[in-house]
């Protein structure tokens, strides 16, 4: 078995002045998925994280931004459905996910986004 780079906790921090991480749920080639928590309504959301190095490519940032609007138009109790997207204030770009990525038999034990 490979062993991971341990990668800096972001418990605690607020993305978009309203998603507060906490936890962190998968990893996978373009981003790092969390759990997070809405900071005014408390309702739980998946946020995923574009990679920094592929924030500076815009064909990544264009694929991201794609995939998301497309997920976002989705509309299935088997599909998990983006519902907001934007930037850091660090300058990574993030995509919302319905409540549901984040429920304990979606994600499970040793699974990750692809």
């Amino acid at each position: 078995m490979t062993e991971q780079p341990e990668r800096p906790s972001r418990a605690g921090e607020v993305l978009a002045d309203k998603y507060r991480i906490v936890r962190f749920l998968g990893e996978g080639g373009m981003g790092t998925v969390y759990e997070a928590q809405h900071a005014f309504v408390g309702r739980r959301f998946a946020v995923k994280i574009l990679h920094a190095e592929l924030t500076r490519a815009d064909e990544m940032l264009e694929r991201f931004t794609r995939e998301a609007r497309a997920a976002g138009a989705l509309e299935n109790e088997n599909i998990a459905s983006v519902i907001d997207f934007g930037h850091t204030g660090d300058g990574l770009v993030i995509g919302i996910v319905s409540q549901a990525a984040c429920d304990d038999d979606f994600v499970g034990e040793g699974k990750h986004d692809k």
